[in-house]
C-alpha cells in the first residue's frame, strides 16, 4: 500500500482537491433482487458543475464489481461506442451540460468479498 493509499483507496488531501465536473442532483434507485444477481437501475438527474475547470470532461461513475447492462441519456440508448465500462469505472464521452443518465447493471452480491455496497 503507498503512502497516500487508505483502507478504502486513495487518499485525496486538501491541497489537491479540485470541484467535481458534475453534480447530481436527484437519484433514484429501482433495485431487483433475484437469485444470484441483482438489477439496479439508477436514474440521476446531472448537470455540468460551473465551479470546475473542464467544462469537455467526460462523465465518469465509479462502481466495482457491476455489469453494465444499458446505458441511456435522456431517454436515448446509448450505443457502446459512447461510453466505456472498466473494471471500476464507467466514462460516458460527449454529454450535454444538464442530462437524465439511466442506467442499468447487475451485481452478483454473493461474490461480494468486500462487504461494500449492495448484498445480500
Amino acid at each position: 500500500m503507498s503512502a497516500n493509499a487508505g483502507p478504502r483507496g486513495p487518499v485525496v488531501l486538501l491541497k489537491d482537491y479540485t470541484p467535481p465536473p458534475f453534480l447530481v442532483d436527484t437519484v433514484d434507485l429501482d433495485v431487483e433482487f433475484q437469485t444470484g444477481e441483482t438489477i439496479v437501475t439508477a436514474r440521476l438527474a446531472v448537470r455540468r458543475n460551473p465551479a470546475a475547470a473542464d467544462r469537455r470532461a467526460p462523465l465518469v461513475l465509479d462502481g466495482g464489481q457491476l455489469e453494465t447492462l444499458a446505458v441511456e441519456i435522456d431517454g436515448v440508448a446509448l450505443d457502446a461506442g459512447r461510453y466505456s465500462p472498466g473494471d471500476t469505472l464507467l466514462t460516458i464521452s460527449e454529454v450535454p451540460d444538464a442530462f437524465a443518465l439511466r442506467t442499468v447493471v447487475r451485481i452478483h452480491p454473493d461474490a461480494n468479498t468486500q462487504l461494500s455496497g449492495l448484498y445480500h
